[in-house]
This record gives C-alpha cells, sequence and structure tokens, in this order.
C-alpha cells in the first residue's frame, strides 16, 4: 500500500468511522475511478451516479460498497502515507479515473473488471444471483424483475448493500393518484430521471426510443418508487403519506411484494410500514378499490428468457 511512498497507484487512507481504528482506502473498480484527497466524499457523490443506481450520498455506503479494509495500519501508517499522497499530487500525480487514463489503461482495466465478473458469476445458483448485491445473472438465467409494474402498487426493490425494501410505484405525474405526496416534476428536480425518459420542453413525456413497450431495452427501464422504511413511521398530510424517500430503481431490481408470504415479511424492509399503508389506502378511497391495488405485487417476468 505504502511502498516507501512510491506506490504507482496513490490513496488517502480513511479512518471510519471515527476513533474506531478500521482503516479504508475507497476506490471503484467496476467504473476504474479512484479518487482524491476527499475519498469518502468522492465516494459517495460517485455512487450517487446512473451505473450505480443512483444510491443515496452516505460516507457509510461509500465504505461499504467501495472500501477496502488496510490491515495492520494505524494512524502513524495513515498519516505517512497521506503525506505522501500529498506530495505527489503537488508534483502533478492525478489519481486513477478512466476518462483521463490512457486508452490503453482504460482497456486493461475493463477487462480486469469483466474478468472478476465473469468469475464471480462461475458456478453461482440461480437463487444467489436473484439476490446478488450486484443484481447480475448468469449467462442464459431467466430475468426475474419486473419491467411494466403498476402504478400504485407495492413492490420489492433491491437496494445494494442494505437488501429488499418494500417500495411502491409512483406515477408520471401527480402522486396523489398513489396515494402519496408530491408529483414527478419535484422529483425530477431532486434526482434528476435517467435517460429512459423522453423529454418535451423540460418535463418526462415518456419512454425515449428503445424503452417503449416491446422496445429491445424495456428490462433496462428504470421506475420512480417511493421506498418505505421500517426505522422511520410514516407520516401523513391528509389522506396522502409524506414519502421518507424516493428513487429511481431498475427493472431488474424489483421483485413482486405479498403481505401473504412469510419470507416477504421476514427478508423486506418497510413490512410493518407497507402493510400500514395498505390498511390506510384501503379505509381512505371510494369504491372499495384500495389505491395499492390488491396486496400482491405486479407479475414478473421470471418465465421468460
Amino acid at each position: 500500500m505504502y511502498r516507501g511512498g512510491d506506490a504507482e497507484y496513490k490513496h488517502v487512507i480513511v479512518e471510519y468511522p471515527r476513533g474506531s481504528e478500521n482503516w479504508f482506502i475507497i476506490r471503484c473498480d467496476q467504473c476504474g475511478v479512484y479518487f482524491g484527497a476527499n475519498p469518502l466524499q468522492g465516494g459517495a457523490k460517485h455512487l450517487d451516479s446512473e451505473p450505480h443506481g443512483y444510491a443515496p450520498r452516505k460516507w457509510a455506503l461509500a465504505v461499504q460498497e467501495l472500501g477496502i479494509r488496510i490491515l495492520d495500519c494505524d494512524k502513524d501508517k495513515a498519516d505517512r502515507n497521506n503525506e505522501a499522497f500529498d506530495r505527489a499530487v503537488e508534483a502533478g500525480y492525478v489519481p486513477l479515473n478512466e476518462r483521463t487514463g490512457s486508452g490503453l489503461a482504460r482497456r486493461a482495466r475493463r477487462r480486469q473488471v469483466q474478468e472478476s465478473v465473469d468469475a464471480s458469476d462461475e458456478g453461482e445458483d440461480e437463487d444467489t444471483a436473484a439476490n446478488s448485491p450486484q443484481g447480475r445473472h448468469p449467462k442464459g438465467k431467466p430475468f426475474e424483475g419486473v419491467s411494466d409494474p403498476i402504478v400504485g402498487r407495492l413492490y420489492r426493490a433491491w437496494f445494494r448493500g442494505d437488501g429488499f425494501y418494500a417500495a411502491l410505484m409512483l406515477p408520471l405525474g401527480s402522486f396523489a393518484a398513489a396515494g402519496v405526496v408530491g408529483d414527478i416534476d419535484s422529483m425530477d428536480c431532486l434526482k434528476a430521471a435517467p435517460k429512459c425518459y423522453r423529454r418535451s420542453k423540460g418535463h418526462i413525456s415518456g419512454w425515449a426510443d428503445g424503452y417503449e413497450d416491446g422496445g429491445p431495452k424495456v428490462r433496462e427501464r428504470r421506475f420512480p418508487m417511493m421506498y418505505i422504511e421500517e426505522s422511520v413511521s410514516l407520516s401523513f398530510q391528509g389522506d396522502l403519506v409524506k414519502p421518507p424517500s424516493l428513487g429511481w430503481v431498475a427493472a431488474k431490481d424489483l421483485r413482486p411484494f405479498d403481505v401473504s408470504d412469510p419470507e416477504c415479511r421476514q427478508r423486506t424492509r418497510g413490512f410493518h410500514n407497507a402493510e400500514i399503508f395498505l390498511r390506510r389506502a384501503t379505509t381512505t378511497t371510494t369504491g372499495g378499490d384500495s389505491v395499492g391495488g390488491d396486496s400482491v405485487g405486479g407479475e414478473s417476468d421470471s418465465d421468460s428468457g
């Protein structure tokens, strides 16, 4: 790691949490990106990008997803390493980044990353693949996500590093139709909609070319979802719930939600609050139909190839 202060690739070593004596470097081998003098901040910002599903900008998540723990490290060693990093930067050193590296270096790193992905997929059974944090599936395995979720219906949404959360599919307009405060424009301003959506006069107007029903990229869609957390009680404004957290969820990371399934109950964060939401939606709507539809999420494409 230190190599006498002359390591080819230099990183700032950080202690996280502070005072824990746990030391890390932060880097993203998937994207070929290393970080500068503030790796926690840089790593958190990097996770809030399309390749990482626009994850929250949290230092803890940056350590969890991108951190490599440095063994046999202490404050003195970390300080010596970081001083060497500072001297190198002053002398013109720039942390590795595929966008700034040479073409040869970029190709080599992409090859290394692909080889590691291929190796990790070998021997992986279907259940492991479906629940892997990266959401990868070995070649030939069926798509198990949901490419056409129904507005107002609950699903299980995979959040890398945390597992499945209960999540509500939101409409491309006012969220009131799904029993939620807000609208798609405000969400779009807060967390820009991904490229699968077409825009007209600055507003989302439908699917972009290739992502429409029957298109070749239909399984690469992302959907506006309200995450339902267990640690945060639901808060209401009149009959509408105030969204605890919003995000764009990939089709491959969605699964059906079934309140009668014991496994869903045990392995879905926010399950209890999801039940509260369903009960309230049922009692506050007219005509006998709940906002959330029935208690089971939409159809999955698990039988498709």
